[in-house]
């Protein structure tokens, strides 16, 4: 049975939950003005989106099948035109829970894609990432919904500096659990409570085992599997591959960086047992991994509001 959020009523969509800290040093505040609920279609230059506002795909057969919303609850959700006619979320930044937050794309400065809290905090970045390196600047840059579903901020040259690689081909029964079952403080455990975070109906991954076995224990449940990175999927990464250890390891992909081949993961016991942290990391590996035969990296797909 299917549970949707209608389309007018898209507010209801808020998951608030905590997000990876960005630094308000790091980034350029920009105070909204106040203004009507606008749409545009395909790419936006630059500017605030307040709550309301939407960028849709361009229009196939006469349909957009895509929308990125910047909520009036300070979410910002993408949401994917069903074949039941209902608009389903598959992609959030999870800042749900702050009124009167907007979206501003910093073109004309640093090129960073930003949702403020209404008294400009920063709740959320495409480039607020390991705030003790060097941040990309990227000026002039557009942000694009496309009619594949992938929402890509492309730099003046055309590269794709960021991007969602929004997946949508979850097919068939897909089984969850209703408690986390891995050990506290594992990988494992970590990776199954952000995965509970993501979707709205607060559900748990059925994958059981090691780290390693989760790739083949999703595909034999009826989860999509892949080697292509997107955002708000799991990364499973076999022993020794992107600094694995024996029994592999996984982590939550929070964004995707096309145009340098890496991926900003969130994890557990990567470095202490029960500790968090974020890295950018490998995107693709296909290589068969000497121990398992399964390919060095692969992503576990799952929208946040599409479940059987």
């Amino acid at each position: 049975m299917h549970q949707t959020i209608p389309y007018r009523v898209k507010h209801m969509f808020a998951l608030t939950v905590a997000v990876c800290a960005v630094s308000a040093a790091a980034l350029l505040s920009v105070l909204p003005t106040a203004a009507q609920a606008a749409t545009t279609t395909g790419c936006f230059a630059g500017g605030i989106l307040h709550g309301g506002d939407v960028i849709m795909s361009p229009a196939v057969q006469g349909h957009s099948y895509y929308e990125l919303a910047m909520q009036t609850d300070g979410n910002l959700v993408e949401y994917e035109l069903g074949h039941d006619s209902a608009w389903h979320p598959v992609w959030q930044s999870q800042t749900g829970g702050h009124a009167g937050a907007y979206l501003a794309l910093q073109s004309s400065a640093d090129g960073n894609l930003v949702v403020y809290s209404g008294s400009a905090k920063p709740l959320w970045a495409t480039f607020g990432f390991l705030a003790n390196q060097p941040r990309p600047t990227f000026p002039g840059d557009k942000l694009c919904v496309q009619t594949d579903g992938n929402i890509v901020l492309y730099s003046t040259s055309g590269a794709p500096v960021w991007a969602t690689m929004t997946k949508t081909a979850a097919a068939g029964h897909l089984t969850h659990a209703t408690t986390d079952i891995f050990p506290w403080g594992q990988c494992t455990y970590g990776a199954d409570q952000l995965f509970h975070d993501w979707n709205i109906y607060g559900q748990y991954v059925d994958f059981r085992g090691d780290a390693r076995y989760w790739a083949d224990s999703a595909r034999s449940k009826g989860w999509t599997v892949g080697t292509t990175p997107s955002a708000g999927s799991i990364a499973v990464y076999q022993p020794w591959a992107a600094g694995a250890g024996s029994v592999g390891h996984v982590a939550w992909v929070l964004d995707v960086y096309p145009s340098i081949g890496k991926v900003l993961v969130k994890e557990m016991h990567f470095v202490g047992l029960g500790v968090w942290d974020t890295r950018l990391v490998t995107a693709s590996d296909t290589r068969a991994n000497a121990t398992s035969r399964e390919p060095n990296i692969q992503y576990i797909y799952e929208t946040p509001g599409i479940v059987s």
